[in-house]
C-alpha cells in the first residue's frame, strides 16, 4: 500500500507546474529585456 495519495501527488504536480511557469515568465523577461536593451543602441 503506498504511503502517499493522490491528492499528494497532486500537490507535487501543481507545485512543480509553477515553478516550470514561473521559470518561463522570468526567462520571458530576461530575453525581453535584453531584446530592449539592444534596439535602444541600435537608435543611439
Amino acid at each position: 500500500m503506498s504511503k502517499t495519495c493522490i491528492l499528494d501527488d497532486f500537490r507535487f504536480y501543481e507545485t512543480r507546474q509553477k515553478m516550470i511557469s514561473d521559470k518561463k515568465i522570468k526567462q520571458k523577461k530576461q530575453a525581453d529585456t535584453h531584446t530592449s536593451g539592444q534596439n535602444a543602441l541600435l537608435f543611439l
